[in-house]
């Protein structure tokens, strides 16, 4: 499968999720926050893909989450 190939089909696959998952959300399947997660993802899979199929570096990661307070193994 060539990059152009998989970027369509992530392209598609991100149209359908944001149908469905709308649909979802509305309907109390699924909460806003993990659909703008996943959706979030796979923008990020098509955003590599694109870097790829330029020749460009894909963007960087972004930095972790702080852990949360009062853990236990960081005080």
């Amino acid at each position: 499968m060539t990059i152009a190939e998989q970027i369509a089909e992530v392209q598609r696959e991100i149209k359908q999720r944001e149908r469905a998952y709308a649909r979802w959300v509305g309907e109390k399947r699924m909460t806003q926050e993990t659909s703008d997660r996943q959706i979030g993802r796979m923008r990020a899979a098509l955003a590599t893909l694109e870097a790829v199929q330029a020749g460009t570096p894909p963007p960087p990661d972004p930095p972790p989450a702080p852990p949360p307070q009062g853990d236990f193994l960081n005080g």
